[in-house]
């Protein structure tokens, strides 16, 4: 019996730590998501429809990554155990007819248990859209 409970131990950590590290990881996605989803959907406020659609997705305007990033970390909660590491924006549909304002973001989260095995960090993505408003002419 105590042969087989060494075995099993190995194998119940390893689980363990598959677990609560990706569990972590999976749990750190959906709140960036949610912040990506807000920090564009407040983002497409502050743009000028006109201005965006003389402009494109190069300059709509210099304080639109401000804002941005402002509605992001105020979406995020604040933890030693992840860092993000880039938060791009981008607006789909062109000059002349721009229709989404597109978030996303990386971040890297700190495993806990996986470090014994060698795995420090788990990366995470996600996205956001946020429709402009009056895009239809």
């Amino acid at each position: 019996m105590l042969v087989l409970f060494a075995l099993i131990i190995p194998v119940v950590f390893s689980i363990a730590g598959l677990v609560i590290d990706i569990g972590r990881a999976l749990a750190m996605k959906i709140e960036l998501n949610r912040a990506c989803m807000v920090a564009s959907e407040e983002a497409t406020k502050e743009i000028n429809m006109n201005l965006a659609q003389e402009n494109g997705s190069n300059i709509i305007d210099e304080d639109i990554g401000c804002v941005i990033e402002y509605y992001f970390y105020e979406n995020i909660s604040p933890s030693p155990n992840y860092e993000v590491s880039e938060i791009d924006f981008f607006i789909s549909g062109g000059n002349s007819n721009p229709m989404y304002l597109s978030v996303s973001c990386r971040a890297s989260v700190e495993c806990i248990i996986l470090k014994i095995f060698g795995i420090d960090n788990i990366e995470v993505s996600s996205a956001g859209n946020g429709r402009l408003k009056g895009f239809l002419k």
